[in-house]
């Protein structure tokens, strides 16, 4: 297996490299003061009378050690330094992600594997413990590169990249979800760990770049329009304010957007249900999450058996919102793709 180490970090420039060994410096004095001792002599008896190490002068070194080694590390790119994972094998990323925690490999529910316990026999590995086949085929796939040669046609790796569902087969070309189906191993990555996969996985750079679309129903000329508007946007959210019912209405008639969010902010609480019920008539794939200060509990219960997705009390934590947001447009995205 190609390596994918700490190493790979000195790709940075001469400043991260400066740094990181001015770092090493620090930690080496730090080191050479803990195994020193400041001596304290007695000119009157001629003799030692005191013996300490210089704990504090070790400290005051350590601190800028992990200091100038941190930026450094941010200088060359963090783990996220191309360098690290260009071209390394399919195989060798998925290894590293699954042995870092950042992968999971399941297989589809009421099938037994026989399928790649049969192709891993006709290599020579055969599950000859108790142990159970799922397991013994996660063990090995992971750890022997010939099984997972041998059962590259039979994988599947999916992952939610830029709020939507992506997969792959086994050589990293992109599939849809009719493949997922077809798959006997799946390899779950989580999104964080996009960035091991850019220079392997098909399009993951440069396709489907298209921004999600808000519609969001709110005053113009008060703050909280403005305000949620302008966070929603630096959340990377493309965000249009309308204020009336028929400005929903016409604007989802002109453009398609992913996710709706009414706000008693310019509508009454009263003409939620109305618009929920319309949009959901009209358009029954668009994302719809209310934003409300009144929640009366059989207000909330009318609104979820007209279709709405979410109910968020005001006022809400935008991060709670945001992820919300991105949660609905990854299961409308789903739906579509099956």
């Amino acid at each position: 297996m190609s390596k994918i180490n700490s190493s790979d970090l000195f790709g940075g420039n001469l400043l991260s490299k400066f740094l990181y060994f001015l770092s090493f410096i620090f930690l080496c004095l730090a080191g050479i003061a803990l195994l020193s001792k400041i001596q304290t002599y007695d000119p009157a008896s001629k003799e030692i009378i005191s013996s300490e190490t210089p704990w504090k002068i070790a400290i005051l070194l350590f601190i800028p050690s992990v200091i100038t080694g941190y930026i450094a590390y941010r200088l060359a790119g963090g783990k996220r330094n191309p360098a690290i994972w260009k071209d390394k094998a399919l195989y060798d990323l998925l290894k590293h992600a699954f042995l870092i925690g950042e992968a999971r490999i399941g297989f589809h529910e009421f099938r037994d594997q026989s399928i790649l316990l049969s192709k891993m026999e006709s290599i020579g590995v055969k599950n000859e413990s108790s142990e159970s086949p799922s397991q013994f085929i996660r063990d090995k796939i992971v750890m022997d590169r010939k099984v997972f040669d041998i059962c590259r046609d039979d994988i599947i790796i999916q992952m939610i990249h830029k709020g939507k569902v992506w997969f792959w087969d086994g050589y990293g070309k992109k599939r849809t979800a009719q493949h997922f189906h077809r798959a006997e191993i799946i390899f779950d990555l989580k999104s964080s760990s996009d960035y091991i996969f850019s220079e392997v996985l098909e399009g993951i750079k440069t396709d489907d770049t298209r921004e999600e679309k808000i519609l969001l129903t709110a005053r113009r000329d008060e703050p909280l329009g403005s305000l949620l508007s302008e966070t929603l946007k630096g959340k990377g959210f493309e965000v249009r304010i309308v204020e009336s019912f028929e400005e929903v209405l016409s604007e989802l008639a002109n453009e398609q957007y992913e996710v709706v969010l009414p706000t008693n902010n310019s509508l009454h609480y009263s003409q939620i249900p109305t618009i929920v019920s319309e949009i959901r008539d009209k358009y029954p794939d668009i994302g719809i999450i209310v934003l409300s200060g009144y929640y009366n509990q059989d207000y909330i219960a009318d609104l979820k058996a007209r279709g709405i997705d979410v109910f968020l009390k005001m006022p809400f934590k935008i991060e709670e919102l945001t992820s919300k947001i991105r949660n609905v447009i990854s299961k409308k995205r789903l739906s579509k793709s099956l």
